[in-house]
């Protein structure tokens, strides 16, 4: 295994053809390149490691080539667009909403204190925490997710789900731990067609508990 860092990018070797990306402690934008040399020999970035912003205060900024296919960690990230070529997520830890999930992603692992929207896509969570922080999820899918657990969430968590499907997720063993769920009519209207009667985001109608 070889390694170098190039403008805050650290590459790592995975084999004799492909390499990883990662970003530790950063603050600021970044560029994930697309091949990268590494003791004299090309290397394809197919992966990224954690993209983790500084511990105090600082969120990455991070361009991701598409030939990128698996995001292992997404920590104190904004303003990342994930190119359509990323077909698995492991874990999103406080991170905002200017993170863009393609309809690529079909499962997501853990989703902790941060805001997201998830697309219609995605018919499978493995766990959701608001644990340190507040949790706010837009869902684009009509028909609850698969969610194996829900933890540490309060009454600032917020879900948002298209319109006529709050009562569906209220009466979901998980998704109903949420307190506060609303609806949004604009989330109904960008559902993909492999996901018809799933759904979209918006201006929150606040649903009764």
């Amino acid at each position: 295994m070889a390694e170098i860092t190039l403008d805050g990018v650290n590459y790592t070797t995975i084999d004799d053809k492909t390499a990883m990306a990662s970003i530790s402690n950063g603050n600021g934008a970044f560029t994930i390149l697309k091949k990268v040399e590494i003791g004299g020999k090309e290397y394809t970035v197919t992966k990224v490691g954690a993209l983790q912003g500084s511990w105090v205060d600082g969120r990455v900024s991070v361009s991701i080539p598409d030939s990128v296919t698996s995001i292992e960690n997404l920590w104190k990230c904004s303003n990342i667009t994930i190119p359509d070529s990323v077909t698995s997520i492991r874990s999103i830890c406080d991170c905002d909403c200017s993170i863009t999930i393609p309809e690529s992603i079909t499962a997501l692992n853990y989703i902790r204190a941060c805001t997201l929207t998830i697309p219609a896509s995605v018919s499978t969570i493995s766990e959701i925490s608001g644990e340190n922080g507040i949790l706010m999820l837009s869902i684009k899918r009509a028909t609850p997710p698969n969610l194996a657990k829900a933890v540490n969430l309060a009454k600032d968590d917020v879900l948002i789900v298209p319109e006529g499907a709050a009562e569906a997720y209220k009466k979901h063993p998980m998704w109903g731990k949420f307190k506060n769920i609303s609806e949004d009519p604009s989330l109904n209207e960008e559902a993909s067609p492999a996901s018809k009667g799933s759904a979209n985001v918006g201006s929150n109608k606040e649903i009764a508990e």
